[in-house]
């Protein structure tokens, strides 16, 4: 037997002795002349002295004592909810439950037939026994209705458990989270990871739009994935709060944490920074050119990295239109030498999805932002 159930059986074999003995054997004394004092269990008393148990005390008898029951056994639930979270294992708590299913089925089982036990003495002339009746209102004291609550508790505390067990255990990859401009923020963080979707319970990660997600490979190469909607989820029941990322893979092949880091930061900053081994960001030489194909590099990175720093705080359905743009910039840039035209159609088609968001301030500036650069594109 678990301890929470050695416990209440304990608690309650000397709860049904002192109903007994406190409660059910005053009855008894209703007619004397000195009187006796009952427990209403509503925090007051009943008050009866020279009294026959007819009329109206064998209806409060009935409706005190059907109140008493359904009180305590209310009372005997809340207690075990509280107690069976502190158990780890889920098959301990299973197994308190069941034992406590069937000790708070006895004991209420007990009070009934002591309450008829009672009243049928009591209206007895001490010859003859009057007939048995039970006229007591044992609404959600029933064995059935005990063990309707107890599959409640196994639901909340027990299934939903080994669900949020399941899904911890299925947090089988090792991520780490970048910045969008290459700064390491955290490493070693348990995550699910599927083709567009990465799944962890690390719910402080400060994770954005267009980070990067790097999953370790088993061979030491990492593969990288930008962020597209860092979705978080509160917890609801006994499931933890967790983010569900959508992402997409990155068009870098799997390569080495470094040089993936170095390639993130090249595309953030531009192709000619130098990154050193401490993650230190040289661009003394990062001066802003115009390549041979006519397009401001500088200017496209400046508009680049502006979207990044405000992509946030667009409504959902642009903001994750937007990032797929860019992406898809990015790889350009990360070419060295973007076509214009896939970049016109790129910048353009940002600026249509900022024209259509209702993101005030901030579609407006990038609507002007992205016209600044379309100017500067050649056809």
């Amino acid at each position: 037997m678990t301890p929470i159930a050695e416990r209440m059986k304990l608690a309650l074999e000397e709860e049904c002795v002192h109903m007994e003995n406190k409660w059910f054997f005053k009855w008894y004394h209703i007619g004397s002349h000195d009187g006796v004092v009952i427990d209403d269990f509503r925090g007051g008393a009943i008050r009866y002295a020279g009294l026959a148990y007819t009329g109206t005390p064998t209806i409060v008898y009935w409706q005190t004592i059907s109140h008493y029951l359904q009180q305590k056994i209310g009372q005997l639930f809340n207690e075990l909810e509280v107690s069976v979270q502190k158990y780890t294992s889920i098959e301990t708590r299973r197994k308190a439950l069941s034992e406590s299913e069937n000790l708070l089925c006895i004991f209420a089982n007990k009070i009934r037939q002591k309450a008829v036990e009672t009243d049928q003495r009591l209206r007895s002339n001490g010859v003859k026994f009057s007939v048995v009746q039970d006229r007591g209102r044992w609404s959600g004291t029933s064995s059935a209705a005990i063990a309707r609550r107890i599959v409640t508790l196994v639901e909340i505390y027990c299934d939903q458990e080994d669900e949020n067990l399941a899904l911890g255990n299925l947090m089988t990859d090792t991520v780490s989270l970048v910045k969008a401009d290459g700064t390491m923020i955290k490493e070693n963080i348990k995550a699910r990871v599927t083709r567009d979707m990465i799944t962890t319970f690390d719910t402080k990660l400060p994770v954005a739009v267009g980070d990067h997600i790097l999953r370790a490979l088993n061979n030491g190469l990492v593969d990288d994935f930008v962020v597209l909607d860092p979705s978080f989820n509160s917890a609801a029941g006994t499931i933890k709060a967790h983010f569900q990322i959508k992402v997409r893979r990155s068009d870098h092949p799997a390569n080495s944490p470094a040089q993936t880091i170095q390639q993130i930061t090249q595309n953030f900053h531009g192709s000619h920074v130098r990154v050193y081994n401490d993650n230190a960001i040289d661009q003394s030489h990062n001066v802003t050119t115009i390549n041979n194909t006519g397009i401001d590099l500088s200017q496209l990175q400046a508009f680049v990295a502006e979207l990044k720093l405000n992509l946030q705080s667009l409504p959902e359905q642009p903001r994750i239109q937007i990032a797929e743009s860019l992406v898809q910039l990015d790889r350009e840039m990360s070419l060295g030498l973007p076509e214009p035209a896939k970049a016109r159609s790129i910048v353009q088609s940002i600026k249509s999805i900022a024209e259509n968001a209702a993101g005030g301030i901030i579609s407006s500036g990038i609507v002007s932002m992205a016209a600044s650069v379309l100017t500067g594109l050649p056809i």
